[in-house]
């Protein structure tokens, strides 16, 4: 004969029953939303790490590029030169020239191959004076 307690709690009845299937789907939903929210950060935080990573390669190659810069500024090669053109300098016994700047000579206004002759004509124009003109 049965006993009270079993018929109060029968287990196999309740895993039949609708009402725990419906709340096994709804908890199996649930767990799935988690774990793909938790999928897409993991995504976008490995997405960034590398990133990350880039930057700091590149930051130190151009660490390395200004770190030899620096040690090319410090030389005595370098500031002789800077010396020389920028400040005109010279050493004992040398002479300094100064080379003044030739303005540009300005070609004819007749001319035919001036600048702002040349915007005004066309290109058939400009190929026909090349090989016609004297």
């Amino acid at each position: 004969m049965p006993s009270k307690y079993n018929q109060k709690f029968n287990f196999t009845r309740i895993l039949r029953s609708r009402l725990f299937l419906i709340g096994g789907v709804a908890m199996l939903v649930l767990v799935s939303i988690a774990l793909s929210k938790e999928v897409v950060r993991r995504y976008a935080v490995n997405r960034e790490i590398n990133q990350l990573k880039k930057d700091v390669e590149d930051l130190e190659k151009r660490n390395a590029e200004l770190a030899d810069l620096i040690q090319y500024v410090n030389t005595e090669d370098f500031q002789e030169k800077e010396a020389r053109t920028k400040l005109g300098m010279a050493k004992p016994g040398e002479k300094v020239v100064v080379i003044p700047d030739v303005p540009e000579q300005q070609p004819e206004e007749g001319t035919i191959n001036t600048p702002a002759n040349l915007e005004e004509m066309s290109n058939p124009q400009r190929w026909w004076n090349y090989f016609f003109s004297q």
